[in-house]
């Protein structure tokens, strides 16, 4: 393993470790997710500045609000990484505001597309505008396939693509994808991802698809393709597949010794899209000189954290809770 993912790795787990003393009653993949935050920072958890987050959190939201649902610990680990929490969740709600104002119903998912906005608050009502025409438009091109969750994607598509066209350039990797994988929500999101990405979207949805057949042949039987969004990161950052997909084994296989992240507690599938995150978060780290960064960083996190919530609510709905 690379000495850069191995540190990764290292702040990764006791990051996890941290998450789970200040978050008691969260899922445990949600202490992944706030570890995975943290360490798209470079950040040590601080045990204080989470419990100061999570208690500004609550402070400042009513106690049915939805900021307090699945998704109250990304939120309240981004708040403790700054150093005014309440201007942050202020901006955030206002966000909110405005997206529910559009059309959009008050769910997890549009929690976290309301800190997505937060860097372009100054614009919130326009960016919620151009993000409904947006959700709109996937929901006539994928009917079925248009869910919550993809308000994220669409918010960074308003924020981030001029072109009124976007979604349409987003078809031929999703007509690539489905060939393999069918028509699935998971093909939808990795199709957003690989537009987002900026390369050549064809060529990014057959390195997705060979990526993910090399893990299967490294031992992986990948069944819920949740991690299908964060292959499509990787796919199009990077075109050294072989390589990447040894990395992500390589990780996976060392998560799979340490304390936490046994399948019982998060489950084989969610080990696999964890160690593909981490493998993504050193990826991206080494690419901080280009000019899509900012972007490129943004579309990672809101694929991480929109994949760990969905397995989350999946998870659920699969027990009946």
């Amino acid at each position: 393993m690379q000495a850069s993912l191995g540190r990764r790795c290292e702040q990764f787990i006791e990051n996890r470790r941290r998450a789970e003393r200040v978050f008691v009653l969260s899922a445990p993949q949600m202490h992944c997710a706030c570890a995975l935050l943290l360490g798209l920072n470079d950040c040590d958890a601080d045990l204080f500045a989470l419990r100061k987050g999570l208690k500004t959190l609550r402070r400042r939201t009513p106690i049915l609000s939805t900021f307090r649902g699945i998704g109250i610990t990304p939120i309240a680990t981004k708040l403790s990484m700054r150093d005014n929490p309440e201007l942050w969740i202020n901006y955030a709600k206002d966000n909110l505001r405005a997206l529910k104002g559009v059309g959009f119903p008050a769910t997890d998912y549009l929690c976290l597309a309301a800190f997505l906005m937060i860097k372009r608050h100054e614009q919130a009502e326009a960016l919620a505008k151009r993000t409904r025409e947006i959700y709109l438009g996937m929901r006539r091109a994928h009917r079925i396939l248009t869910a919550n969750e993809d308000v994220c994607f669409a918010v960074l598509l308003a924020m981030y693509e001029e072109q009124g066209s976007a979604l349409e350039a987003a078809e031929p990797a999703f007509e690539t994808l489905k060939e393999r994988f069918g028509a699935i929500n998971a093909v939808q999101m990795a199709a957003n991802v690989l537009l987002l990405t900026g390369g050549d979207i064809e060529e990014g949805a057959r390195e997705a698809v060979r990526l993910y057949d090399l893990l299967r042949a490294g031992g992986i039987r990948l069944k819920s393709k949740t991690e299908l969004g964060v292959l499509a990161f990787l796919a199009g950052i990077e075109k050294g597949g072989e390589q990447t997909a040894d990395a992500i084994l390589e990780t996976e296989r060392y998560l799979r010794r340490q304390r936490g992240f046994s399948a019982m507690r998060i489950g084989r599938g969610q080990r696999l899209l964890f160690a593909a995150c981490l493998v993504a978060i050193d990826a991206l780290s080494k690419m901080q000189d280009d000019p899509a960064y900012a972007r490129l960083r943004d579309t990672l996190q809101c694929t991480m954290l929109v994949t760990t919530v969905l397995s989350v609510v999946q998870g659920m709905a699969a027990t009946g809770i």
